[in-house]
């Protein structure tokens, strides 16, 4: 729960410079219909988000309607063939390693552009 906790925090007002979120849990697994996105449009730091594709607690076409209604300060970077643990399938021609040096790599470049 730390990347929920963290952004329900920042929307109620503890000083942040900016968030990043590792898998977001946008809803319980199976059960899209509960969203846990009201918040979201209250924070006004910055957000960097990575879900995986296969990630089970984040659909990706229900995030990317909530991210459509969500400031400019909100980015969403999506993982390809991940699950909510950033595990990706052999046969997707990833590895573990390939994801977290994805995460190193968008994590870092986005650091830099809120920091100028």
């Amino acid at each position: 729960m730390g990347g929920r906790v963290a952004t329900m925090m920042a929307e109620e007002g503890y000083p942040a410079d900016g968030l990043i979120l590792f898998a977001y849990p946008l809803h319980p697994s199976g059960q899209p219909d509960k969203l846990r996105d009201a918040h979201l449009p209250s924070i006004t730091c910055p957000v960097l988000c990575m879900n995986g594709t296969k990630d089970d607690l984040c659909n990706q076409e229900l995030m990317e309607s909530v991210v459509s209604r969500l400031p400019e300060t909100f980015t969403m970077h999506w993982l390809e063939g991940a699950d909510h643990s950033f595990h990706v399938l052999k046969r997707s021609g990833k590895t573990e390693e390939d994801v977290y040096r994805e995460i190193a790599k968008t994590s870092s470049a986005w650091c830099d552009r809120i920091r100028a």
